[in-house]
């Protein structure tokens, strides 16, 4: 049998090659100024190989003034890696482009892996989100071993998450402030980890998940107030915070019967992923330095 070859230059090149916006976004969302703050913000560096919307839009609940939050991964190749106090370097940029503010952050690949693999939900959310705004031929391989790496260490991060919320919303509470904001995102983030665990598939929007759980008439209530602005506030809370009670303990009894393996079973694949990206964009020569497109 002969042996495969090894992938030319042109090929190792459209790994990276990007296709922009290649699924519909939200209405508010005017794809031609997005696609010039790309154009105009972001610097030639290492290549961008995963870029979604996320935050609100993701969540299923933007107000008028909310911001548009990009969350995306790029490779460093292993030259940068390796020189002295260098390491993974992670990009940010936060502008008001064109009236709106644009929330920009790209990590490193390798970090990046790492935390999906211990189940972190930004991580999963940023690699299985329903808003791609960039996409490679690099960053579909990472779609597929994000699905494949899901595990019941989500339910640590989705559980931390909301109990991070109610703890902001209390000491906001403390001040006088009752934000729908906050227990609508505690329900958000705690409705898409027991959709997770339950059924073993990603779900980000509150909205779309509620009814199927049973909690659209807290959801599409917290809704109403939190579109009008993103600091309108509630005059009572006490129905919400049982219910959020409830659902955490929905949460916690969804582990044990977990569609979700315990561990992720593919560390070797995503280990391999990660090397193999970095040779792949050490090797490419004049390319590794060109424009993010």
């Amino acid at each position: 049998m002969s042996t495969p070859a090894r992938p030319g230059p042109r090929a190792e090149e459209d790994l990276f090659a990007v296709r922009r916006f290649p699924a519909p976004l939200p209405p508010d969302v005017a794809v031609d100024t997005l696609g010039r703050f790309l154009d105009a913000s972001l610097p030639a560096g290492p290549p961008v190989i995963a870029l979604v919307l996320s935050g609100a839009h993701a969540y299923g609940f933007p107000s008028p003034d909310s911001d548009l939050d990009l969350k995306g991964t790029h490779v460093e190749g292993a030259e940068r890696l390796l020189r002295i106090g260098a390491g993974p370097a992670t990009h940010d940029r936060l502008e008001v482009f064109e009236g709106r503010e644009h929330d920009y952050t790209t990590n490193d690949l390798g970090p990046s892996m790492k935390l999906l693999l211990n189940g972190n939900g930004n991580l999963i959310e940023r690699f299985l989100g329903p808003y791609p705004l960039v996409e490679t031929a690099a960053g579909r391989r990472l779609s597929e071993l994000a699905q494949g790496s899901l595990s019941r260490r989500c339910h640590h991060h989705y559980r931390g998450f909301m109990k991070g919320v109610l703890r902001e919303y209390e000491r906001e509470k403390g001040s006088g402030h009752r934000k729908a904001k906050r227990l609508l995102y505690a329900f958000r983030v705690a409705l898409t980890g027991l959709h997770l665990l339950r059924e073993g598939v990603l779900v980000t929007n509150a909205r779309t998940l509620a009814p199927a759980y049973g909690y659209a008439d807290e959801v599409e209530a917290l809704f109403e107030v939190k579109v009008r602005a993103e600091g309108a506030e509630i005059d009572e809370d006490a129905g919400y915070l049982s219910s959020l009670d409830r659902l955490e303990g929905e949460l916690e009894a969804a582990v044990p019967k977990s569609s979700l393996p315990p561990e992720p079973t593919n560390v070797e694949a995503v280990q391999s992923f990660v090397v193999e990206l970095r040779q792949v964009f050490s090797k490419a020569g004049p390319f590794a330095s060109r424009p993010f497109v």
